[in-house]
């Protein structure tokens, strides 16, 4: 076995195990998020946050493609933005349903819609969460409102670039971010 693959197999490893431990310390509340916090950050495990502002949407991809291949530390990526005006926030759907798990059957709760950005575009937001809930904090209104967004899904797959909704400004944190190593040539 050489160098490069013993890494490689350090690195999965970590990573796995990093995504288990994330599952475990996050995954198990099922109770409402509380609002009107200030300590909104979320936390990572495996590296540290890096945000950047979001680009224009038919940038999306290239850009993010590009901040993989600009280093190799692990960190988590995460674009920033400011939504507001509800006639910006299109198709906003909540879908509240109940699926099987390892340990028996939980509710979901699955949000999308799209965000009309006059300059920057149109992007897919999506936001999920395990058990009932009522998220409001999601409707967008004359306030500007921060969100950090981690890109999801391949160009092929869309029109739009899909987004994951990672953090809210204002909402307690409902999940540890797993760090992503980088993937530049070494």
């Amino acid at each position: 076995m050489n160098h490069r693959t013993s890494l490689d197999s350090t690195t999965r490893a970590a990573t796995l195990l990093a995504v288990v431990l994330a599952v475990l310390s996050g995954g198990c509340n099922d109770g409402p998020l509380k609002t009107g916090v200030s300590n909104w950050m979320p936390k990572s495990t495996g590296g540290p946050i890096e945000t950047r502002p979001l680009p224009p949407s038919e940038r999306v991809h290239s850009d993010y493609q590009q901040w993989l291949e600009s280093e190799t530390t692990a960190k988590v990526r995460l674009y920033e933005i400011a939504l507001q005006g509800e006639t910006n926030q299109l198709n906003y759907t909540v879908k509240v349903g109940k699926g099987e798990t390892p340990l028996g059957a939980a509710y979901f709760t699955d949000v999308t819609f799209i965000y009309r950005d006059a300059t920057n575009g149109q992007y897919q937001l999506e936001w999920g969460l395990r058990g009932k809930h009522r998220p409001e904090f999601l409707k967008l209104d004359e306030h500007p409102k921060k969100f950090f967004v981690q890109l999801i899904g391949t160009p092929e797959e869309t029109s739009l670039p899909r987004l994951q909704i990672m953090a809210i400004e204002g909402v307690e944190p409902w999940q540890m971010l797993v760090a992503e190593p980088g993937r530049k040539a070494q």
